[in-house]
């Protein structure tokens, strides 16, 4: 039997604890602000049950915002800025949430759904410029664009779970498009 075995061993029964590395869980919340009532809350009801539950957890939430579900109204923003102004983050995830895998996506559609939630969401002080993919589909970069068109298809598209939260800084340029 090896040291390290035998050492593993040791700690496991004599009940011996080593000091655990500090981790980090992050709470999200994907498509909202829904302002359609459902059968038990209305949406402010449901808003502000979220907001107490983490308040009394002492828990801070980033809250990737889809505009179709509310965001564009001044009910929605009403709710946002609660968000806000309760110490959590807003951050992107489009205006429709669309499919960018779906055939009929372009490019152009995919730069023009970030930069118009952006537009919104950027008012807003608890605001990062940090954006999610819709159902964590990244999209098809060599069906929407070449190098040539987009200089962003391996940066922005990527590849792999690491595109799930993408920063947006360095995607779009001076002129409002994506890099």
């Amino acid at each position: 039997m090896s040291i390290r075995n035998c050492l593993c061993l040791a700690i496991v029964g004599w009940g011996l604890t080593l000091p655990a590395a500090a981790q980090t869980v992050s709470l999200t919340f994907d498509d909202g602000p829904r302002i359609d009532p459902t059968p038990l809350m209305t949406p402010a009801e449901r808003n502000e049950a979220i907001l107490a539950h983490l308040r009394d957890k002492g828990v801070q939430a980033m809250f990737f915002v889809t505009l179709k579900n509310g965001a564009d109204r001044p009910e929605g923003r009403a709710m946002l800025q609660r968000l806000s102004d309760g110490g959590h983050l807003i951050a992107n995830h489009t205006v429709t949430h669309p499919d960018f895998n779906a055939e009929t996506t372009s490019l152009d559609t995919f730069a023009q759904e970030i930069l118009t939630c952006d537009a919104v969401v950027r008012t807003f002080p608890g605001y990062r410029r940090v954006f999610r993919f819709p159902f964590l589909r990244e999209g098809r970069p060599s069906r929407n664009a070449t190098p040539s068109e987009c200089s962003c298809a391996n940066t922005v598209i990527g590849s792999g779970t690491s595109a799930l939260i993408r920063r947006i800084g360095s995607w779009i340029g001076s002129s409002g498009r994506l890099w």
